[in-house]
């Protein structure tokens, strides 16, 4: 079986490029309890595998799943920087693996997975499991829940496939068999495996096949060789059937000497070579082309299938199934108790329904069901979007991978069986209609029916729609057909769910696997879900989900400046799109918006949950944002009102807000953006982490050219989801693209006394002492050291007062403050808490970075905003920004000057000169209208404004949006 899983670079980077990775995490999903798990897809999972019912999927916000009730896990905060391995056992034993192979990150009853670099043959070799690479493909997942047909017969007669299932033998499957085991080896490297290869073409041949190829693929140096063989079909050719087996085996021992392989998986391959001959020798014409493959490489990790398969994909084959025998020839029942394991994989549901179906109709075999094995030649098909079937015996063979997997230890008449299944299945197929696809129940709204609609299938013919309804998931009692993609169900109970199961029937008689629904009566509308705000510096636009009742006449929506009250309606008529903008707004004022879905009878919803909202003008001075909750007093627990007394104090004149972030959890773009600055402050030691919807919040905000300083604990932790150090941070993370913070280190037994400027103006920070413990001797610790990425500049490093070479004193210079001081926006990161340096010198600092930093002006009694600076101009930020249609921009002299003001856009390119003249001493302004100097529009975008003086320029950034 499947052992290991390694493809070149070229086709990493191919399969990189066609499918990509936009994934900043890799968790894993429990859907055990999910009740309605169509909920997923909210959540733009990219799903990389799926073990019983956990989906191992990639995710770029952990927001929206974080706050639902769906059961999740991280397993990896740096997807796909290093190679992934699935471990798997036939037998079912509980994996135990070195831990020097790799790093073990996910583990349930089914696999293992771990995360390393390449594992070379000769350490996959001695690992008694399979093992494949996973690889960043999503793959199909069908979020509703698929049931087998109603119909369990299916309805045909058996002398259409009669001849053919009369001439498969067991004699004849014996011979192919034994003939393999007698190569001795067929182990992938062995110096005779283009002999086996050749053998096996030769056979094609002597049926009478004459589309006959060896497909050649080079890995690890060396040239493997598929063996395939093709019969075109009559009606369908572009349809292909794939029946596939491995043609290689493997030993523990010494596998280039003895590798019988008798079983795993010369039975396999045999099954093919007897299938193909049967056809021949009834001259047998199927309507889909059937392409017989036995694969070689699969035992050191699936090489062969994983070729051919992204071959086919490159290709755009049509492969309507992939039928793949792997040990189907041990047993030790009798043939009454005789059972085969049918894999089916998620997403092709009816390609297994009916496979089971044939079983059980043509065949003696009782078929057991498995789920989604990564560790045979199906697993490569299914990640590239082909529907597989994956036979294996029930009664695991004990010789599995040993010299004793021999033929004497077989039984040709129970392998027979799982051969005649296969043969049936291919020729049966193409008449097998696909699953109807966009199967809605919605509410008619009258409390008693539900209109259930669908897609029409048009792969076959179909003759009829059947349709289940139920109180359980699965469980049918009343029964419909329809020719039509339509039908209403009357006489339901009001608030009651019910279950709604549908399949297509073909005209032959076959019928689809069951997808199912569900849906609930009612005759007032639900509330609507899904409202979010989008601000702008003029406006908001809110958009929500559109409700799914047949007589939704629209929505109302409403507003107030009052938290939890519904307020007043601000839409005249009814609203039939699922957005609005409103423009009624003023600078500073939250407003809280509430919606309600209307029916036709003028019935009104209950209302949504409540968005509040505000305009995004930057205009507002400073916030404080508080991450730190009310503590006990003790230290680094420090109490609510200790820190807002001490940020008030340091922040004197600036009259700053507050945003309790630690109650409410989340931050959004209304809450800061009518800010020019902020002061983000995390005071206490508890580690945690901010998900990306607070990091998107904060990107956006810089984007815009705001200010913002960040004085916390462990801000590796906080930005970069880092607790291990040193930590390094690369292009594409935030703590290194925002804050230009390139690494991060900790050593536990340091201890901090000050923070030493190393740049000229910075005031030294001291610890204050009676908020520092005096058996530290007045030093506090957990404080990391962040070293600046390339355009951020240190400015302050670690002091401690004990002796240099102690312990305490092993971080002394390493940096602890970090700005960036841009045209595009200003941040400045300190990884200590601002509340532990002596007031004074926290007001020294908070002075000269609002004042020679951040330009933020302070506030004065009569109103009037003057910059504190000593420079000999200022350029204010331009109001509005965001803007549409056009914006103020400001700015001040000390003294007289040639000033030009001008826009440009992000190539550096000249848009339009505002002012190129001599301008007097105060302060000035100019409107940008959005056009350039031709008057034409310009397109929406950031742009850059530049004052050019005599004594030196400044520029900064906006935005216009339309």
């Amino acid at each position: 079986m499947t052992k290991r899983f390694s493809l070149t670079v070229l086709l990493i980077t191919l399969i990189i490029t066609l499918f990509g990775v936009d994934a900043n995490y890799l968790i894993s999903v429990d859907v055990a309890n999910a009740c309605n798990r169509t909920i997923l897809r909210e959540f733009d999972l990219q799903i990389y595998h799926i073990s019983g019912d956990n989906l191992i999927a990639g995710i770029s916000d952990l927001n929206k799943i974080s706050r639902s009730d769906v059961s999740w896990k991280l397993i990896d905060e740096n997807p796909w920087s290093d190679k992934y391995y699935i471990i798997s056992d036939k037998k079912g034993k509980k994996i135990e693996l070195d831990a020097t192979l790799g790093k073990e990150i996910y583990r349930d009853e089914n696999i293992m997975i771990i995360k390393t670099t390449e594992l070379s043959v000769e350490q996959i070799t001695i690992i008694p499991y399979s093992i494949t690479e996973m690889f960043p493909i999503p793959i199909n997942y069908r979020y509703e829940r698929v049931y087998p047909s109603l119909r369990t017969e299916i309805q045909t007669e058996r002398t259409v496939v009669n001849d053919l299932l009369t001439e498969i033998n067991p004699d004849s499957l014996g011979y192919f068999i034994q003939s393999l085991e007698d190569f001795g080896t067929r182990y992938c490297f062995a110096a005779n495996r283009d002999q086996v290869a050749n053998w096996i073409k030769n056979e094609f041949i002597r049926f009478g096949y004459t589309d006959v190829v060896i497909d050649s693929f080079y890995q690890n140096n060396v040239w493997h060789k598929n063996v395939v063989a093709t019969i075109e079909g009559t009606l369908n050719p572009e349809q292909i059937v794939i029946i596939g087996g491995h043609h290689d085996a493997i030993t523990y021992t010494n596998p280039y000497v003895n590798a019988p392989g008798a079983d795993d998986n010369a039975s396999g391959s045999g099954a093919a070579l007897e299938i193909a001959r049967a056809l021949k020798a009834i001259n047998y014409q199927p309507e889909t082309t059937i392409r017989f493959i036995t694969f070689a490489a699969e035992e050191v990790g699936l090489w062969g299938s994983h070729h051919y398969a992204q071959a086919a994909f490159d290709q755009g084959m049509n492969i309507k199934i992939m039928l793949n025998n792997d040990m189907i020839a041990h047993t030790t029942y009798p043939p009454d108790n005789w059972s085969i394991v049918i894999y089916e994989y998620s997403g092709f549901e009816n390609e297994a329904n009916f496979s089971r179906q044939v079983l059980q109709q043509f065949t003696n075999l009782t078929p057991v069901t498995g789920y989604n094995s990564p560790s045979s030649d199906s697993y490569p098909f299914w990640t590239r979007g082909f529907p597989p079937i994956f036979f294996i015996e029930t009664d695991f063979n004990p010789y599995y991978h040993t010299v004793n997997d021999l033929f004497i230890h077989l039984n040709m008449d129970y392998a027979i069986e799982t051969v005649k299944a296969t043969a049936a299945i291919a020729v049966l197929i193409n008449s097998v209609p696909d699953i109807p696809e966009d199967f809605l129940a919605r509410d008619a709204g009258n409390g008693s029916e539900l209109i259930l609609e669908w897609s029409p299938v048009e792969s076959t013919v179909i003759d009829y729609y059947q349709i289940g309804v139920g109180l359980s998931t699965g469980s049918y009692t009343s029964f419909y057909e329809t020719e039509d993609t339509s039908l209403t169900l009357s006489g339901l109970t009001e608030g009651v769910t019910y279950y709604v199961g549908l399949s297509a029937v073909g005209a032959s008689g076959y019928a689809s696997a069951m997808v199912e629904t569900t849906g609930t009566p009612r005759s007032v509308p639900l509330a609507p879900v899904g409202l979010f705000d989008m601000p702008l510096s003029d406006r908001i636009i809110l958009n929500w989900s559109p409700n799914m009742e047949a007589d939704l006449a629209g929505y109302r929506l409403y507003r107030s400046e009052q938290e939890g009250e519904l307020g007043v309606q601000i839409n005249q008529e009814l609203l039939t799109e699922n957005s609005y903008i409103d423009i009624d707004v003023e600078a500073g004022i939250y407003y809280y918006y509430t919606l309600k879905a209307v029916d036709e009878t003028n019935n009104e919803s209950e209302p949504s949950e409540q968005v509040r909202s505000r305009i995004v003008t930057m205009d507002q001075g400073v916030l404080i944002v508080a991450d730190t909750p009310d503590g006990n007093g003790s230290f680094q627990n420090p109490t609510l009102a200790s820190v807002t007394s001490f940020y008030n104090q340091i922040l004197t004149g600036y009259y700053p807000d507050i945003y309790p972030l630690w109650s409410e959890y989340r931050v959004k773009l209304a809450d800061l953006g009518a800010y020019s600055t902020i002061v983000w402050h995390k005071n206490n030691v508890a580690v945690s982490t901010y998900d990306d919807e607070i990091i998107n919040v904060i990107k956006q905000f810089l984007d815009l050219g705001g200010n913002i300083l960040f004085s916390t604990y462990f801000p590796g932790n906080l930005f970069g989801n880092s607790n291990v150090y040193p930590n390094n941070f690369s292009q594409g993370n935030f703590i290194f693209d925002y804050l230009k913070i390139n690494q991060v280190n900790m050593i536990s037994s340091a201890r901090f006394k000050s923070a030493n400027s190393t740049v000229s103006n910075y005031p030294e920070l001291i610890i204050d002492e009676d908020k520092a413990p005096a058996g530290f001797n007045y030093h506090i610790f957990n404080v990391e050291s962040i070293t600046p990425a390339n355009q951020g500049t240190e400015i302050y490093s670690y002091h401690s007062d004990f002796p240099d070479g102690s312990p305490e004193a092993s971080m002394n210079g390493l940096p602890v403050g970090i700005e960036y001081i841009g045209n595009d926006y200003k941040v400045i990161t300190l990884s200590f808490p601002l509340y532990y340096i002596d007031q004074q010198d926290a007001r020294d600092f908070i002075s000269y970075v609002m004042n020679e930093k951040f330009f933020e002006p302070v506030s004065v009694e009569d109103d009037v905003v003057i910059p504190i600076t000593d420079k000999e101009f200022y350029l204010y930020g331009n109001y509005p920004n965001p803007f549409n249609p056009e914006t103020v921009i400001k700015f001040y002299l000390q003294r007289e000057s040639i000033v030009t003001l001008a826009v440009y856009n992000l190539k550096g390119q000249r848009v339009r000169v505002l002012i190129d003249d001599k301008v007097g001493v105060g302060e000035h302004l100019a409107v940008w209208n959005g056009k350039d100097d031709h008057n034409r529009e310009v397109a929406s975008g950031i742009y850059f404004y530049q004052l050019t003086t005599e004594f030196g320029q400044d520029i900064k950034k906006m935005l216009l949006m339309k």
